[in-house]
């Protein structure tokens, strides 16, 4: 699964980042690359929380089931 990170701004300014296809600590690599990103264009921006995924948002986000064999949308398994 290609990683991706989505930030979502919404109208009071607040942002919201999803690190999406990153595994363990990887997106709090990733997430300290874009804040120094960020801080190089001039944007500081203060962490308020930070949540793990549990393992079955994982396995959704890479589109594996419980036992790691990759699900189709729409298909149905015997």
């Amino acid at each position: 699964m290609p990683k991706r990170v989505v930030v979502t701004v919404n109208e009071r300014g607040e942002i919201r980042t999803d690190f999406v296809g990153f595994q363990g600590d990887e997106c709090l690599d990733e997430a300290e690359r874009l804040s120094a990103i960020l801080k190089s264009l001039g944007l500081r921006l203060g962490v308020q929380e930070i949540r793990r995924k549990s393992a079955a948002e994982t396995e959704r986000e890479a589109g594996t089931d419980e036992t790691g064999e990759e699900r189709g949308i729409g298909t149905a398994r015997r």
